[in-house]
């Protein structure tokens, strides 16, 4: 029971990270398009380094896998959808507000499908991982937070 409610707030913290994450990540690619062509590389290694820093196991690599494909596909579906926008000169008012919520629906989606394939990796680490897990994820939250300011 115990396991089952650290588990859950686990998974609601790193919900409420990735997503303020992202929605971060949002912001800063609808400001600046050309910067889009190198997001998912940057993302990517980002990834890779965080994984070293793990010490990704055999056993573990699966997780690892799907959990990293659920970044870049959601890093990808965004861009694709800003290169959509982007491709109409000119918008009406509701016509922005609908390509805006039409991006968040889409991250909300991915989200959840994030979550799921990072907590389906996390019931895996070992405590040494899982505490290099949170620590990641506590200095990304705390790094995106200034970057607000």
């Amino acid at each position: 029971m115990a396991q089952q409610k650290i588990t859950r707030s686990i998974s609601i913290l790193l919900s409420a990270v990735v997503y303020t994450g992202l929605v971060m990540v949002l912001a800063l690619q609808a400001a600046s398009l050309s910067s889009n062509n190198n997001h998912v590389q940057r993302v990517s290694e980002r990834l890779d380094h965080f994984k070293n820093v793990l010490v990704i196991s055999p056993s573990e690599e699966p997780y690892w896998q799907a959990y990293r494909q659920s970044v870049l596909d959601n890093v990808t579906s965004n861009e694709a959808l800003l290169r959509s926008e982007n491709a109409q000169s000119t918008y009406s008012a509701p016509e922005y507000f609908a390509a805006r919520l039409k991006r968040l629906d889409s991250l909300d989606r991915n989200m959840h499908h994030i979550t799921e394939k990072f907590n389906a990796l996390y019931m895996h680490l070992d405590s040494q991982q899982k505490r290099i897990s949170d620590k990641y994820f506590e200095e990304r939250r705390r790094h995106l937070g200034e970057q607000q300011r």
